[in-house]
């Protein structure tokens, strides 16, 4: 609640593996089910609606798609913050530190880090 309301909102998150179906079929079928969002990255379709709804999208891409890898109610960003190598390298220690407390269950960030900045860490 408070300022972190202002950062993120509860939002429906159902992925789906993307070797069944591609990019356009996954968009048509989403939207027809009712996402606000959709995102296809390289091993998965996401399908992004408000909470609400979350059921519904989520019956209706399984009875037409298959079984999803995920579905479940996330902390979406509504505004992703880039960040430099430097910054990409602290928050990720930070995020692996918070990860690795047993209280805590899940991490949500709306850093947005490159592919080339993630590549460069990764190589470091």
């Amino acid at each position: 609640t408070g300022s972190l309301g202002f950062v993120f909102k509860r939002k429906g998150v159902s992925k789906f593996n993307n070797e069944k179906f591609d990019e356009n079929t996954f968009f048509e079928q989403a939207a027809d089910a009712g996402a606000e969002d959709i995102i296809s990255e390289k091993n998965e379709h996401t399908a992004i609606c408000v909470s609400e709804e979350f059921g519904k999208v989520r019956d209706t891409l399984t009875d037409k798609i298959g079984n999803p890898i995920s579905a479940k109610l996330e902390w979406v960003p509504q505004n992703l913050q880039s960040i430099n190598e430097e910054q990409a390298e602290k928050l990720l220690k930070f995020i692996d530190i918070l990860e690795d407390n047993d209280d805590v269950q899940t991490v949500y960030s709306n850093a947005e880090i490159s592919d080339e900045v993630m590549e460069k860490i990764n190589n470091n």
